[in-house]
Order: structure tokens, then sequence, then C-alpha cells
């Protein structure tokens, strides 16, 4: 795996030189890197890169070196500045002094809207380079960590393999710099400058071989036409867009290599089909070592948390970070006591006992008995089997996203490819993948949606590639033909009158108007317009679009009165599981996950009664905006044939598909007969009356409007802010303040990660408040454990564990309170809402059972609880935050990180930011799911736009004018021209010289 990480100016790599690379110590005086590294510290950096020879960096990276690359961004011999300097971008502070001073007699509430508007971009620090970190998956370590020391050998030589040809991939295809006004042509550098650094261990002390490539800001760049070179900032997009697809390549070249060894890796069993992409992990090693070896870090990180809290609690402020660093050192070395630094020997002797004393008796043995495993024998890769694959691929691209860029195709065509085993056979993976990819995008089925330049550019501003320097590097986009014909089939239901039976408005609120009593309230004018409209369309597709809180689940319940009294049978879908069963619950209906629907009435039990659509039922498909475009146009084949109806009901501006989707947004723009719900009942204190700022700050909030939302919540005391780990204090503190008076509360989180820290401090509360039994633990698949009263999730659907009551079998999503822990680990549960009774099996408990006390964001949407705490960051997207801000009934708190947590594997946080960017920041990232044709509108606009337009003339007049510029000067200087041409005023003198040179110049 690879990940991407930003290098801070000012802070460069100390974190790689003097804190991950020598553990827990520096270099000591006078003491030689010899004698180090027999202590115990990992090998030194060494430079790399065609653009560190030409500054005539080679071997070790020595720390005044690494401080002029990565810290000053100046050539280490000389001191000259390569390039420009780092910005030194004002903090929030600075900027409203700025502004202050030209309104010094501004009154407090003018003062106000100058911080609001300083406070609003927030501080940042400019990025030096980006460091990328190559972690192999966790049997790797796990086995390298095991091994003698020819096995050690062999491994690392298998790694190193690996990375080389990655790196050659890097240094070729990211390597990129912009030149001209604005920025616009994109040319390729002269390569890469970079320092890498290779690591054996995790902070935490656990077997972790990785590495990690420190890549430049600053890249040469030579100019074709003059052969001068100057130093430019590198272009990063291509590198971020990259990312993903070279991850892909690493781990498929790394499998290859490892080959030769004996070792062969293989899926994970605890995923389950259709969901995320499992991980490969090598066989043989046994899972008992992986999850030992993976357990420190955590333990880490929760006793760095209480530290943190502690020094809160004791100082009455937040630490800085350098007292923030201490302190994380501190509690590495707690969970650690036994040793401040491990020469390799003595720490694969400690990682031997660890293995055995959960039953790994003979660990120096496990390469030698991978080497007898049986082989999965690599294919040669033939036009006919490629062009397979490619059609494989355009299905996968198809169901996951509605468009798509050349290095999604790169990622997708190695993962099929390593699933195949093709990785293993004799062709170089390079060449292979490039091959089907070329096959992908040039088959039929891929259609290019990004439109041709209105004026094609001339050879001298093309690429190698033939490419114009003024379109991106990966940038045209693709969609599938088969995809677009889907959306245009739902499209086509939702706005073409077909054969429907139809029920007048009377009748319906005839039938309405009888269920006032047996529901305890009468409908309200907008939700009876709704229910009429279901009901009176002449389309067979239909949509209702219901903000979060407006009770989108009442109004299906009365659509299914309505069936009832008429005849009609009604089947609700939803993507979860648990959704479905909530939905059958709340609604009165017979409800299945959309997924096993298609299944059983496709593929297992075609034409049985229980699987086949009733002549004229209704389908009520609920959370639309979650469901993929293929699924829901497989379902309205099935009502058209039925001749009923199907409808759509959800909210496009919450969390979206993780399938190609986007339908909901696409109806709309359409302008299909959608109803709209958008009286919000859910915010109300606690005499039933309804919050009218809430609702209209989590409208403001729905459709980005940053300013205006923002100062709602805060004005309302629903903001907290301040650093990640107080942050994460704050809201947990909150959530058990409100479950301890008896309240139902939810704690959001951004990630499983953190859910899984957050949960493991929750259990410690329980334990000490006496909720949860100490005894005999199951350990789960989050790294956490289990006993008796303790709160888990089932993260699996699996109808093979059979349940005394309720549904009859364990579902993803499902929460329990743990009744037993049996001898072989065996939790006996009860379900929290139904009380069913289920006995989870050991395997099953390692695989697929965590915590339940946190959840992310994703998991959250959908439910509605009486408060909500919700921990936010700066990457997370508007669509996430929306939900998790309205799922309590009387109060939602959001915890707004303004410094990042403090993590010694990818160096310290930047700057604190401020609550309003971080806010502004997550508004302003909309990740509304977009359908294919909407991405082909997008592509349209962008190719019309006259900003981009006018940047390329920009450009092609400039370079004309500079060449007739170079030419008058040679002809007027002769020899004294090239010192004149080759200065850095050059540009602004050329410039000059053709104005005057112009109409109306002298």
């Amino acid at each position: 795996m690879i990940t991407l990480h930003g290098i801070t100016a000012g802070s460069g790599v100390d974190y790689l030189l003097s804190t991950v690379q020598s553990e827990d110590s520096k270099l000591g005086a006078g003491q030689s890197l010899g004698a180090y590294m027999e202590q115990g510290g990992d090998s030194p950096g060494q430079w790399l890169g065609a653009a560190a020879g030409l500054l005539g960096l080679h071997g070790t990276v020595d720390q005044a070196a690494a401080d002029a690359v990565f810290k000053l961004g100046v050539d280490p011999v000389s001191g000259e500045v390569l390039g420009r300097r780092f910005p030194q971008l004002p903090s929030a502070e600075e900027r409203y002094e700025r502004l202050l001073k030209g309104e010094p007699q501004a009154s407090p509430e003018r003062r106000a809207a100058l911080w609001a508007k300083a406070s609003k971009l927030g501080n940042h620090s400019a990025k030096s380079g980006w460091e990328m970190v190559f972690t192999p998956v966790k049997s790797f370590g796990t086995a390298w960590g095991l091994a003698d020391d020819d096995e050690r050998q062999a491994l690392a030589a298998a790694e190193q393999t690996a990375f080389e040809r990655t790196l050659s991939r890097i240094e070729r295809e990211v390597a990129w710099t912009r030149i001209g006004a604005g920025g616009a042509a994109q040319v390729q550098a002269d390569g890469l400058l970079a320092a890498v650094f290779v690591h054996r261990s995790s902070r935490a002390g656990d077997p972790n071989y990785h590495r990690h490539l420190a890549i430049s800001s600053k890249v040469p760049f030579t100019d074709p036409a003059t052969g001068a070179r100057r130093w430019l900032t590198i272009d990063s997009p291509p590198l971020h867009a990259m990312t993903v697809a070279l991850s892909e390549f690493y781990t498929a070249e790394l499998e290859r290599a490892m080959q030769g060894l004996g070792y062969l890796a293989a899926p994970r069993a605890d995923v389950e089909p259709g969901g995320k992409r499992p991980v490969r992990e090598y066989v043989g090693v046994p899972a008992a070592a992986v999850v030992e070896f993976s357990s420190r870090r955590r333990q880490t990180e929760q006793s760095y948390l209480q530290v943190h809290a502690d020094f809160v609690a004791r100082e009455g402020r937040e630490p800085t970070r350098a007292e923030s660093y201490r302190m994380y050192q501190t509690a590495t070395l707690v969970d650690r006591p036994e040793k401040v630094m491990h020469t390799p020997e003595q720490e694969r002797t400690a990682w031997r006992e660890r293995a055995a004393a959960v039953g790994i008796e003979q660990p120096g043995l496990l390469g030698r008995q991978m080497a007898q495993a049986s082989a999965v024998l690599g294919r040669a890769a033939d036009p006919a089997w490629r062009e397979h694959l490619a059609a494989a691929v355009i299905g996968e691209l198809a169901a996951r996203r509605a468009s798509w860029r050349r290095s999604n195709v790169e990622a997708e065509v190695t993962r099929q490819i390593v699933a195949a085993g093709a990785h293993l056979g004799p062709d170089p993976l390079a060449q292979l993948v490039r091959a089907v990819v070329d096959e992908v995008l040039g088959s039929g089925g891929s259609l290019r949606i990004t439109l041709p330049e209105p004026v094609p550019a001339p050879a001298a501003y093309r690429r190698a590639d033939g490419e114009s320097v003024f379109r991106r590097v990966n940038g045209a986009r693709y969609t599938s033909t088969a995809l677009l014909d889907a959306e245009a089939v739902l499209v086509a239901a939702a706005t073409t009158p077909a054969l429907v039976r139809r029920i007048a408005a009377a009748d319906v609120d005839r039938v309405l108007d009888a269920g006032n009593a047996r529901r305890g309230f009468a409908p309200s004018a907008q939700q009876r317009a709704v229910v009429r409209a279901v009901f009176d369309g002449a389309e067979q597709l239909g949509a209702v679009l219901g903000r979060a809180g407006t009770g989108k689940t009442t109004v299906m319940r009365m659509v299914r009165e309505v069936a009832d009294a008429h005849g009609i049978a009604v089947l609700g879908l939803s993507t979860g599981q648990v959704q479905a069963d909530n939905l059958a619950q709340e609604a009165g209906i017979r409800a299945e996950n959309t997924a096993r629907w298609l299944l059983m009435s496709q593929d297992v039990h075609p034409g049985d009664p229980e699987w086949t659509l009733p002549a004229g039922a209704l389908v009520i498909v609920d959370e639309a905006g979650q469901s993929g475009t293929m699924h829901l146009t497989a379902l309205l084949g099935q009502v058209q044939a039925a001749g009923g109806r199907l409808l759509l009901v959800g909210d496009h501006l919450q969390t979206g598909s993780v399938e190609a989707g986007g339908i909901l947004a696409e109806l709309e723009h359409a302008q299909a007969p959608v109803s709209v719900l958008d009286e919000v009942q859910r915010f109300r204190d606690r005499d039933g009356q309804i919050r009218r700022w809430e609702t209209k700050a989590s409208i403001d909030l729905a459709h980005g409007r940053a300013e205006d939302s923002y100062t709602a919540y805060e004005q309302h005391g629903r903001l907290h802010h301040g650093q990640a780990e107080t942050m994460a204090d704050t809201a947990l503190t909150a959530y058990l303040r409100d479950v301890g008076h008896g309240l139902a509360s939810i704690l959001i989180v951004p990630d499983n990660a953190t859910a899984a820290m957050l949960s493991a401090r929750v259990r410690e509360q329980r334990i000490r408040a006496g909720l949860v039994r100490t005894g005999r633990q199951a350990a789960l698949s989050d790294g956490n454990a289990a006993t008796i009263g303790d709160v888990v999730a089932t993260r699996r659907n699996d109808r093979d564990i059979a349940t005394r009551g309720g549904r009859g079998y364990v579902r993803n999503g499902d929460t329990w309170t743990v009744q037993q822990v049996q001898q072989d680990g065996t939790l006996v549960v009860r379900d929290r809402i139904s009380g069913a009774i289920a006995e989870l099996p050991p395997a099953y408990v390692a695989a697929s059972v965590t915590l339940a006390y946190a959840v992310t964001q994703h998991r959250a949407q959908g439910l509605t609880v009486d408060t909500a705490h919700a921990l936010v960051t700066d990457q997370m997207s508007r669509n996430a935050l929306y939900p998790a801000l309205t799922r309590g009934r009387y109060e939602n708190h959001a915890y707004l990180v303004t410094t990042k947590a403090m993590d010694l594997e990818h160096g310290e946080p930047g700057r604190p930011t401020t609550p309003r960017h971080v806010w502004t920041r997550v508004l302003e990232r909309a990740e509304t799911e977009q359908a294919a044709a909407a991405a082909i509108r997008t592509e349209q606009q962008q190719a019309a736009a006259l900003s981009g337009l006018y940047q390329r003339l920009r450009y092609t007049l400039d370079d004309l004018g500079d060449t007739a510029m170079r030419t008058a000067a040679a002809a007027a200087l002769g020899p004294e021209a090239e010192p004149v041409t080759a200065a850095a005023a050059w540009p602004a003198l050329a410039e000059l010289l053709r104005v005057l040179h112009g109409p109306g110049g002298t």
C-alpha cells in the first residue's frame, strides 16, 4: 500500500532523520553510524532521483542537506534558492490585524465580521514536498520480523525490487510542472529530487517493514527552445491522481517478487462479497501473529489520548506541539517500558517470544514452510484473454463510478490482473497493465467524454504522447455506454407516461383520513400532497426527495396504508439489511436489501413467487441516493414486467452510493415530476416545540451556505473546536454524559480507526462503571476485545449463523449485547432491538465483529436518536457532515478539529487552523454523486469556459512574443544577448519590449 502525506516547509523531514529513523533517540555526538545501527537505529536515508544528481546529492542523507531541500528549498551546496522561495502565508490573526488597520474605528459588530472574514481562510503552511509511505501488507512485516537473517535479506530484496520498479514509474509519470501565465501549460520536469528512508518497525515496536519516500516540491525544467534550466514547483494533481494506481502496482510487484521465495498471497476471508475490496495477505503467515503485531499502535494512541486529557484537565489549556510530541513519546514508552532501543536481534527475539505466546512454536521456519506451498501458476496474457479482462474492468468501473480517468482504469486493471493470477506470469507487469488499459479505453464499451480541443494545438505545443500541453496529464474522463443507457432508461421511466394504475386524490384522502386515529395524527398538507403524487402520477418511476428529519419513513407508512386499501402489494428495498429491517418495522411492509432481492429473484430462485413481484406491485427503494444505477435499472425492469411502480425515496445531498449513482439529482435535472419533503419535523425541544433555527441551519448546511450555517450553530452552542485529541475527549465525555442520563445518543467519527479507538475508551469507562465485566474476553476484528456486557456490531451478513428469534440470521450492522464468552471464544449475544439470541463463532468474531460505541458517519445515516456528537475534520465532505448533524432530536453537536492528531510516523501536524476555516472547507467539498450524463455536461461546460481559452491564447502569444524578442535581442546585441535572455528578469523585459514594439510603441 502507498499513502501520500504533505511535508511542511520549516519542519522538513526531521521526523524521518531524528525520530522515526532513530526510533527513540538521535545519533549521539561523536557516535559513528555503524555504532548507532548496532544499537538499533534504522538505515540512514538515501538520495534518489535525477534531480538529486543535478545538485550533486548522492548516498546518505544528512541533516544539513535535508534542511536545505525540505525546509528552505535551497541548493545544499551553493545556498541558492531553487526557483521561488517558499511563501510565508499569513495567519488568521495577521489577516485580521491588517483588516483592522483599515477600519480602526470598527464597532464590535464590525470587528466580529472582520474576524469572520479573516478566520474563514484559516492558517496554512507552505508545502515543501510530499511523502509517499510504502507499506507492505501486515503478513509481510510479520514474516520479516520472525525470519532468520537469510530469509530477512531475501524478503527485503523482494520489497526493494518492487519499490525500484514503482519508483521508476513515479519519476517517469508524475514529475510534471506548469509554465506560462496561470500555469497554462503542463510540461514534464527533468526528474525528481527525493530521499528514501527504510524502517523495520512501527513506533509502537511492532514489526513493520516499510519505507518513506520524501519528494521535494522543487523540480528542474529545461526549456527545449533555449536549453535553459530553471527550478519550478511540482504539479501535484498527477501525483495525487496516480497514488492508488501506483499502490496497486507496488503491491502486485511485491507479490510477483515474493513468488520466487515461495510466498503466495490470497484475499482475506473476512470481507463480504460485493463489499469493500479485500486485502490480500500472504498465505501461511498465521493470522494470530498478524493480529498480535497490529495491536500496540492502538494501545499507544489510547495511552496518548489519556495523557493528553490529563494534561488539559491539569493545565486548563491544550498542549503546544512540542508538548504533544513529548507526550506521544511518553505514551510510546509506557506501552513498551521494557526497552528504549533494540538491536535487530533483540527485537527479533522479543517478536518470536510474542509469536510463541499466540501458538506459533517455530516462527523461524515460516519461510521454509511457505516455500512448500502449492503455487498458483501465472498465465501469459494472450489478446483474447486481454479482451475478456477489459470487459470485466469496464463492468466493474461502471458499477462503482459514473466516470473515470486513466489512473482509475489502471488501478482496476491491476486488481483484476492480480485476482486472475496473471501478475505471476512471464509478461512484465507494467507492459501487461498498459496493454489492458489501452484495450479498455479503446473498446466500444468505454466512451471518452472529454471533448477535443476547439482548436487543435500545433506540434510545438504537444507532449511526447501527442497530447496538448494545455490538457492535464490523466485529465481525460471516460464513462460506459451501458451506464449511459441505464441512466436514460431510468429518466425515461420517470418522464414518460405509462399504463399504470392510478388512484384519484379523493380516494387517497379518504384512506389517509380513516387512519388518523390509528396513526395518532393527521398528515400535514405536504405529506398528503406527496402521497397523492405517488398514486396519481402517470409514470412508472417516481421519486420523493426529503431532507433529513422531514419524515420520509412516515410518508412511506402512509403510502402503505393507501396501497393496502386498494389491494396493491408493496415491497421495500434498501442498500443495507439493517436499514431494510427498520423500513419493514416502521412502515409495516416486507423489506429486503437490494442486492439480496436481485440475487434471489434473478439468479437463485427466478420465478419463485416469494421472489417475484406481484402484478401491479409498488416497490419502494429507501435511501435511494445510496443505490447504484445498475441495481435501480434491474429493479425497474422487474417493475415494468409486473406493471407496477418504482418509488425512489432519499436525499442526494446526504452520503451517496458506493456504486455508480447520482440518479436522484439527474431526475431533478430532467425536470421529472419529483415530490419534495422540506418540512423538517425532527428537531424538537423536550416540550415538543420545533426548533426553527436548527431547521433552517440544517438546510443551509445541506446547500453549502457556510457563513449562515456556521453562525447559527455557533450562536446556539453547538460548535466546539480544538486539537484532535481534545475534541475526541470532549465528544466522548459529552456522549457518555448523555448516555448516563438515559438518552439515546450516538458518537459519530470520520473513520473506522477512530471508531475503534474511541469505542475502546468507552469500554474502559463502562468497565469502571461496572457495566462490563472483567474476565474471559474475545478478540474482535477492530483490534479491541469484548466480554459480558459489551455492545458489539456484526459487520457481515451470515445466514449460516442462526438466531433464536428476530429475523433468523446475523446481519451486517446489527448491534448486540454480549451475554457470554465461551471457552473457545464463541460470543453469545442478544440483539439490542429484537432480543434475538445468536452464537457467533470465534472465526466470525475475529473477522467481522467490532465494538459498537462509536460509528462512522456512513453507518449513522438513517438513524434517529436523542443527541448526536460528531467529530469533524477538514477532510470530511458536506454530504457527510449534513447527516451527521441531523441525527439528534434534541441536540446535535460538532467537534471541529483545528489541529490534526500527533503522528510521529508522518511528521508534525501543520499550524492550527480556525474552526470557521474547517467548517468552510467541509461545506465547499460537495461530493454529491454525479451521474454519467451529468459528468458529460460538466465536461462540456469546462471545454467552453472562456478562462481556459484565454489562458491558452495568452500562453501562445507570450511564447511567440518571447521568441521574437530573443531574435531581436540577438540581432541587436550579438554575443552579449545570451546573458541578457538568460537572466531572471528577462520575461519582464521581453514583455516591456513587446509593448514598445507593438502598435503605438516607439
